[in-house]
């Protein structure tokens, strides 16, 4: 592996952190700087890259959920 897991989880958050300050850009930078790290890993290692990635986007995206029906 290329990259730590760490790195890996750090870019998920920080892509959605962008996300949730609506800074597109900044997301759009990270989310592909992500791709491009994930492409240079080997076949065996991207499942554990894009879960790492999942995982710090999980993490650090609040969304407002809105109930409709309440």
């Amino acid at each position: 592996m290329l990259n730590s897991i760490d790195t890996y989880v750090e870019y998920g958050r920080s892509t959605a952190k962008a996300r949730n300050q609506r800074g597109e850009a900044r997301a759009s930078f990270h989310k592909s700087w992500f791709s491009r790290a994930k492409a240079l890993e080997q076949e065996s290692d991207r499942q554990a890259v894009q879960q790492a990635f999942d995982d710090g986007y999980k993490d650090a995206r609040s969304v407002i959920a809105v109930d409709r029906f309440a």
